[in-house]
């Protein structure tokens, strides 16, 4: 190992520890963690350092109260402890307080700076890592993945209050932007390179029955359906496949899932499609059932830049319909008819 590496592990009594690990180390999985623990560890001593050093700049600078406009008083460098994703770091930055004794807490410049908050406790990367997990399993194992990844524990109703929070956050961003557009107020479109724009867009709307649990944070009791709205905006670009063939492919996609009306699920269909670029798309196509909620939307909302196209499904569902009808039931003369016209509405 490097001399300079050395000298700094042996002037900090905290790495000496993981060094006598890195030393015994016989096999390389057993060195790759080892040296991934000392590396994050030297990383942290860095970190608080510099945050220790930016942290005393502020007593060359006045602060003044919100409240009664008073020059705020230093309270000198007060400690800050934070679990990160390298560890718990701790550090102190200049604090003030009101001479008057206002209630607006302990000031510290150098947190707004950072981007904390008071009374925070974790970092956002680790809340942000945690959330991410949390939508593929469950948040106890969420938990458990974090610390084998990370080293860092935290317990699974953190979690699950974090997704909470997080999700609250979220849904009051959309509701705005849904209450700006009611208004008339457009969303901006996402910045899209024009070969996005240029193809087509595809939007389809249908509703799935979902089990919900009918007392909440508990499995007793019956299983309770609700439908839950669908929405999909995507675009469809032609690509030749390893046979040759010309097959559509999805190269953008969108989905909206809203546990709610139509008139709710109208909304935030809408606000996704402005957002992907639907005024600036060249064809919009609306695919959709027979069902009469689905196709008010598009009259509604897109009947004006959008083609209405019933689905293949649907469409061959009302055929074999017609053929029964035409033909007498099931005979051999309705199947044939049925065959043939299917096909033929296939390769439109």
């Amino acid at each position: 190992m490097n001399k300079l590496i050395y000298d700094i592990i042996e002037l900090e009594p905290q790495l000496i520890q993981i060094k006598s690990q890195l030393d015994s180390c016989t096999r390389l999985n057993e060195y790759v963690f080892a040296a991934l623990k000392l590396g994050i560890a030297i990383s942290l001593l860095i970190l608080e350092q510099v945050l220790n050093e930016s942290g005393k700049a502020y007593d060359d600078y006045d602060y003044f109260c919100p409240k009664c406009d008073a020059k705020l008083e230093s309270k000198g460098l007060i400690s800050r402890v934070m679990e990160t994703l390298i560890g718990t770091l701790r550090w102190k930055r200049r604090a003030f307080r009101c001479p008057n004794s206002c209630e607006i807490g302990q000031i510290a410049p150098f947190d707004e700076k950072l981007g904390i908050k008071p009374y925070q406790k974790h970092s956002i990367e680790i809340v942000k890592m945690a959330c991410m997990l949390a939508v593929f399993v469950p948040y106890e194992i969420a938990s458990k993945i974090l610390n084998e990844l990370t080293g860092v524990t935290i317990c699974g109703n953190t979690i699950w209050n974090w997704v909470q929070d997080k999700g609250k956050e979220v849904f009051d961003k959309v509701q705005n932007e849904i209450n700006l557009l009611e208004t008339g107020n457009s969303p901006v479109t996402e910045n899209l390179d024009k070969s996005i724009l240029n193809l087509p867009m595809i939007i389809g709307g249908d509703g799935v029955f979902v089990p919900f649990r009918p007392n909440n944070k508990s499995a007793s009791g019956k299983t309770v359906w609700y439908e839950v709205k669908i929405g999909i905006i995507s675009r469809i670009a032609k690509h030749i496949n390893s046979k040759g063939k010309e097959i559509s492919i999805i190269v953008r996609k969108r989905l909206v899932a809203v546990l709610g009306d139509i008139n709710e699920f109208k909304s935030h269909l809408m606000l996704i499609a402005i957002k992907e670029g639907i005024k600036k798309s060249k064809t919009v196509v609306w695919i959709s059932d027979g069902g009469k909620g689905f196709w008010g939307v598009y009259k509604e909302r897109l009947s004006n830049v959008a083609h209405g196209i019933l689905d293949f499904y649907h469409a061959a569902q009302n055929i074999c319909k017609a053929s029964k009808a035409y033909f007498d039931g099931r005979t051999k003369k309705s199947k044939a008819w049925f065959t043939k016209v299917r096909k033929e509405l296939k390769k439109r």
